[in-house]
């Protein structure tokens, strides 16, 4: 999938690791994959997974590293958000890893999976990352409440 102008990425993240991102302490999101054109400056809506089902705010992208497991981690430590254990749980059998280095971290009143569903077209949780369309955004209304568009 690629990013251009008209979509906006939104990720899906654990509870425990959405409230570290939002506290600003987790500055650096790990995947096993990144997303493809994702560029600096690009809005990155931040999706909590279940049981929480809200979103939560949004943020921009800085930067992606692509690295082997131990040498992101050597990059990272400080600013993933998790233990050396989890990291490396969450790494093994694979060759590479991405953080999405994360900056501009914006709370807004959560929005509920219900909501969400019922205001932009199509919506549905994605398990990693997806691409919403600006437009559906922006017809949605909830464009001003996310990005301030």
């Amino acid at each position: 999938m690629k990013q251009d102008n008209n979509q906006i990425l939104l990720i899906s993240v654990k509870p425990k690791f959405a409230e570290k991102i939002m506290s600003g302490e987790k500055t650096v999101e790990l995947r096993k994959s990144a997303p493809s054109n994702l560029k600096k400056g690009n809005v990155i809506l931040i999706y909590v997974t279940s049981p929480v089902k809200e979103l939560w705010g949004y943020c921009q992208m800085d930067s992606i590293i692509k690295d082997t497991p131990t040498d992101l981690w050597k990059k990272v430590e400080k600013k993933a958000g998790v233990s050396e254990t989890e990291f490396f749980e969450y790494f093994k059998n694979y060759e590479n890893g991405y953080g999405l280095v994360i900056k501009n971290i914006q709370n807004i009143e959560p929005i509920e999976l219900e909501y969400l569903k019922l205001s932009i077209n199509g919506f549905f949780p994605p398990q990693t990352y997806c691409y919403i369309d600006k437009k559906d955004l922006v017809n949605s209304g909830l464009g001003r409440v996310l990005v301030g568009n």
